[in-house]
Parts: C-alpha cells; structure tokens; sequence
C-alpha cells in the first residue's frame, strides 16, 4: 500500500512538471491572476496574490465563495491552499509555465479534484 502512494505521487508530480515547457528562474506572483478549473475547465475564478520571498498570500473569489489564500513558490513548483470562511479548503500544487501561467492539479476538502490552469492578468 505504501509503495502505490508513493508511485501514485511520483506519476502525479510528473504529471505536473511536463505540462509547460518554459520555468522562470524566480517569478514574483504578485498581482491578479484569473484561473480555470473543473470539468473540462468549466468554471472561473480569480485571486490577488502577494509575494514575500518565496511565500505567498492573498484572496480568492470563485463559485465557492471567496477565501483566504497561503502559500509558496518554489521555482518552478506553486503550492496553495485556500481557506473559505465556512471552514471548507482547497490545495493546489502546480507548475509555472511562465511568469505568467500555471498548469497543475487541485484537491478539496469535500473530495473533489481535478486539473486547474491559472494565468495573471
């Protein structure tokens, strides 16, 4: 069971390294970002993040309601998690294409998952 999680994540990280082609060296997020996610990227969003360092914080507004939002950036790897006021999370862990565009896979705290592609605006 242990050696499945483990293959599990190494195909999703690689799944999520191989979907952009160009990584900056050290992107500064700071700004508005519109995203995409859900089936077939159905739904819309958007965030205003701020970067210290290599930590993140900011807001999001989507279909769910607007949260609070922490994480950071690793070049080229993004994590975040997202804080909604009634309690309920999410956790995106993604690739910088660019400066400006992010490709990478997004978890809920009611089970839901699926991919997610952001871009600044």
């Amino acid at each position: 069971m242990k050696r499945s999680a483990m293959l599990i994540a190494a195909v999703m990280s690689a799944v999520i390294l191989s979907g952009c082609s160009s990584v900056p060296k050290n992107p500064n997020l700071s700004g508005k970002w519109s995203y995409k996610y859900g089936k077939e990227f159905s739904r819309t969003g958007s965030m205003e993040l701020t970067q210290t360092g290599s930590k993140l914080v900011g807001v999001s507004n989507d279909a769910e309601g607007q949260a609070n939002v922490k994480g950071n950036i690793s070049s080229p790897v993004l994590s975040l998690e997202g804080k909604y006021p009634k309690g309920q999370t999410y956790m995106i862990n993604a690739k910088m294409c660019n400066e400006d565009q992010f490709e990478g896979t997004y978890t809920t705290s009611v089970g839901t998952t699926g991919e997610i592609k952001g871009k600044r605006e």
